[in-house]
């Protein structure tokens, strides 16, 4: 019995391809900031929650209006929560 294989051949990408690539880094800073009253300030405590089960450091600020009623859609109104994580202990 005569088999034969035969090998992929690789091509290169396409000129303007996307291509994926994936790069590790210890630690990084995520912000998460909406106008008030939307979330924002929730949905980074769930993450900086998720994240730390996950095994990662963790540390988060939140990001609180100055004034109490601002006018929607201004720097003045956002709220969130600014949270870095890290491969190790994460400290201020």
């Amino acid at each position: 019995m005569n088999t034969s294989t035969t090998s992929p051949t690789e091509t290169a990408p396409a000129e303007g391809a996307v291509t994926n690539t994936s790069i590790t880094v210890p630690e990084h800073t995520v912000e998460i900031v909406s106008d008030s009253g939307e979330g924002a300030q929730k949905c980074g405590q769930l993450f900086g929650r998720v994240s730390a089960r996950m095994g990662n450091g963790v540390w988060t600020v939140e990001i609180i209006p100055a004034e109490i009623q601002p006018p929607a859609r201004t720097p003045g109104s956002a709220s969130g929560n600014r949270i870095r994580i890290g491969t190790k202990p994460v400290t201020n």
